[in-house]
């Protein structure tokens, strides 16, 4: 009777999430922000494989594509929507996109949890998956629509547990460096998942990264053992993320063309840092305040909104 209890309570906490975010499967069309919006006829356009000079790019005047890497799960599926299933967009992108997005998060977090603890119990799972799924961050994040970030956030989890797993692994195996099936099987599963996150946004694939390699040196024991982490903890898992994402990454490094000119500092600079920063008690809180409302707005309905003027007032006070 308590267990059933416990699944209940985690049904309803995973029904919450999906009342947070229903505003994206009642609507017809999710407009806003940075999410694009495209007609029927620039639809038959797109191709299956992303162009090198796009005129969506350069605020309509066109440009070369700088963000290669999220365009290319862009025109998949929209060529998904056009020539394969030959359904509508709106049905493609809430669910390859929005609707991925809530699945992949609640998966990872749970993933991860399990990863990290043995025993863990429903309501537990209830918890993580709220937080991870409603924080502030990715509430701005995703009504700001910048999906790339966020299925890059919402997979972040998946990657890190695969890396842990491999870590583990490796720290538990023999002391003599040997070169073993399951170990190569398991940097082959974690390069994978860290191939797909990189192509949603590889800034927060770097993010994951750091946090892997604090948990590997947390876990070196000797020289012997180190040069088999290094190997199978990025050497593999890096060759295969070159690989799979070559489409974009060759071209950069081949190019003569400098494209962190062109993708700003919101890419490689730390302006946007602080512009976005919660720490600073500048004028970009009240900013940063205004605009977590107004992009919370387009997300969430209205009854759920009592409490962001107290939360934002409190703040800036």
């Amino acid at each position: 009777m308590k267990k059933n209890k416990l699944w209940v309570l985690f049904l309803l906490l995973i029904g919450f999430i999906l009342v947070v975010y229903q505003n994206w499967f009642l609507f017809p069309d999710i407009i806003g922000g940075d999410w694009p919006y495209f007609f029927k006829e620039r639809l038959r356009e797109l191709h299956f494989f992303p162009p090198a000079w796009s005129s969506l790019h350069g605020n309509g005047l066109g440009s070369s594509i700088t963000t290669y890497f999220i365009d290319q799960y862009l025109y998949l599926t929209v060529y998904l929507s056009t020539s394969i299933l030959h359904v509508s967009w709106a049905v493609v992108y809430k669910l390859f996109w929005f609707g991925l997005f809530i699945v992949l998060s609640i998966f990872s977090s749970i993933y991860l949890l399990k990863t990290i603890f043995l025993q863990v119990r429903p309501w537990q799972k209830g918890i993580v998956t709220l937080i991870f799924t409603t924080n502030t961050y990715i509430l701005m994040v995703v009504a700001g629509g910048q999906m790339g970030v966020a299925l890059a956030y919402s997979i972040a989890p998946f990657v890190l547990a695969r890396f842990i797993k491999l870590i583990d692994c490796l720290a538990a195996s023999n002391k003599n460096f040997q070169f073993s099936t399951s170990n190569f099987r398991l940097a082959l599963l974690a390069g994978l998942a860290l191939s797909l996150q990189t192509m949603f946004d590889p800034r927060i694939a770097y993010i994951t990264m750091i946090t892997g390699a604090i948990y590997m040196f947390l876990n070196i024991k000797n020289i012997l053992n180190t040069l088999c982490l290094i190997l199978y903890t990025y050497i593999i898992p890096a060759i295969l993320v070159v690989l799979l994402n070559a489409a974009w990454i060759l071209p950069i490094l081949i190019s003569k063309q400098s494209y962190l000119s062109d993708l700003g500092s919101a890419y490689t600079g730390t302006e946007i840092v602080k512009f976005f920063s919660f720490a600073s008690f500048s004028i970009h809180s009240t900013t940063v305040s205004s605009k977590l409302i107004d992009f919370t707005i387009v997300l969430l309905p209205s009854k759920y909104l009592i409490g962001l003027p107290i939360l934002s007032i409190s703040y800036i006070n």
